[in-house]
C-alpha cells in the first residue's frame, strides 16, 4: 500500500466514524397545508419545494406542480414550533408548469431565494430582508 492509499483509507475511516455519531431528533411538525390553496393569502404554490430555518422562523417556498402556469411564493412562519401561522406570501412570481422556487437560505438579516422558470429569468436569484421586502434580484436560472 502506498502512502497515498494509506492516508485515504485512514481519512475515510475517520470520516465514517464521525458520520455515525450524528443523531437527528424530531422536534415538531409544521402544517403547511394552507399554503397550497390558491384562495389563501399564504399560497406559495401547489407544493412546498424549499425551506430555511433560523432556529425561530421557518421560511417555505413553493413550486408549481400543475400542468399550467401558476403563482409561486414564499411564506414566513414565526414561532413555527409553537403553532405559528404562515404569513401572506411574498416574492410571488408566476411559474411555468413544474417550476418555481428551488432553494432558500437565511441568516440574521436576509433570506436568499433561488427561483427557476425553465429559462434564464431576472428573478432567478433574489435577496429579501427579514420582513420579506425584495432587496435585489439577479438574472439566473435558480
Amino acid at each position: 500500500m502506498t502512502n497515498a492509499h494509506g492516508v485515504i483509507t485512514a481519512s475515510l475511516a475517520m470520516v465514517t466514524g464521525l458520520a455515525a455519531q450524528v443523531q437527528l431528533s424530531h422536534v415538531g411538525t409544521i402544517d403547511l397545508t394552507s399554503t397550497a390553496d390558491p384562495a389563501n393569502p399564504e399560497f406559495i404554490g401547489s407544493a412546498p419545494a424549499a425551506i430555511a430555518w433560523d432556529g425561530a422562523v421557518l421560511y417555505a417556498a413553493g413550486a408549481n406542480r400543475t400542468g399550467s402556469a401558476s403563482d409561486t411564493g414564499i411564506t414566513r412562519v414565526a414561532s413555527a414550533l409553537q403553532g405559528g401561522q404562515p404569513s401572506p406570501a411574498f416574492g410571488v412570481l408566476s411559474a411555468n408548469a413544474q417550476f418555481g422556487y428551488t432553494g432558500l437560505d437565511v441568516d440574521a438579516s436576509a433570506l436568499a431565494a433561488a427561483w427557476d422558470n425553465g429559462v434564464l429569468a431576472p428573478e432567478g436569484i433574489q435577496l429579501f430582508d427579514a420582513a420579506g421586502n425584495l432587496r435585489w434580484s439577479r438574472s439566473a436560472r435558480g
